[in-house]
């Protein structure tokens, strides 16, 4: 099975599209119609396969509606059974109309988009490449649920909460790129520091092709380095944070990167405690 991918356009968005070959052909029909516009476009309930038809120059048109509670997840568009004589293309469009990405595929293959979105109203259009060719597929719209389940937390206000020591490892999932851009998955740990104690963390990638990077926030969130540590690919990550006072602090870690070509952004993540590093 050959894989590739496609970075999209906005923000915050990803997909895979897998081509496989499929020996159906059946004639054109369509219970659908009239859906060849946006404003014709029928309604999808998430994960409810629909079968449908594409004829000569005809386009289908669909609408959908996302609900992540504004957490970055992953939702599923993909195409099956697709006719052997049908080269099946399929545009998104947001709620406003505005086309963001487009893909398409020689007769008789399948495909799969994964967006990765905080929600919203999508438009998807299916319809033949060359406009040329007709015939069946299904479609089916999922929401996978991909995210962890420390989710919101990318945010100061919303950051995961360390204070007992040693954690252990503990695990996270970054769903897309968290670098450059301040709409990435990022995560945030707000960790507790005892009065001259020091705590030391290690954070790993599954896959040996992920990056990571980190900066680390004070109290008072203002950033406690010149510029955020970034890894090599699949390097573990350590820091550590000192508290010379005779009271109770707690820092903040900010964490992102750059998931796998597979989308694998899964890390773990390890605090331990100790007496602060002499010499201040």
């Amino acid at each position: 099975m050959k894989k590739i991918l496609f970075p999209l356009l906005p923000a915050l968005a990803l997909c895979i599209m897998t081509l496989s070959f499929c020996k159906k052909n059946d004639p054109f029909h369509d219970s659908f119609e009239p859906n060849n516009s946006r404003h014709d476009a029928v309604n999808l309930a998430l994960g409810n396969p629909v079968e449908a038809g594409i004829g000569e120059d005809d386009h289908d048109w669909y609408r959908v509606s996302v609900d992540n509670d504004d957490i970055i997840d992953i939702t599923e568009i993909a195409l099956t059974g697709v006719s052997a004589n049908l080269d099946a293309a399929c545009n998104l469009y947001d709620a406003q109309g505005v086309h963001f990405h487009g893909v398409h595929a020689a007769q008789g293959l399948d495909f799969t988009i994964n967006l990765i979105t905080r929600g919203g109203i999508y438009f998807i259009e299916i319809y033949s490449y060359s406009g040329r060719n007709k015939g069946y597929y299904t479609l089916t719209v999922t929401d996978t649920d991909s995210n962890d389940d420390y989710e919101p937390d990318e945010s100061f206000g919303d950051a995961r909460l360390i204070n007992s020591f040693p954690t252990g490892e503990l695990t996270g999932n970054i769903i897309c790129a968290a670098d450059t851009s301040e709409f990435g998955d990022w995560e945030f740990f707000k960790v507790m520091v005892g009065a001259e104690k020091k705590i030391s963390f290690q954070v790993a990638p599954h896959e040996e092709d992920m990056i990571l990077q980190y900066e680390l926030f004070g109290s008072d969130q203002l950033s406690l380095q010149d510029e955020p540590v970034i890894g090599q690919a699949g390097q573990a990550l350590s820091g550590y944070y000192n508290n010379y006072t005779a009271e109770e602090t707690w820092f903040f870690i900010k964490l992102g990167g750059k998931p796998s070509n597979r989308l694998n952004g899964d890390y773990t993540i390890s605090f331990t405690e100790s007496g602060v590093d002499p010499g201040k």
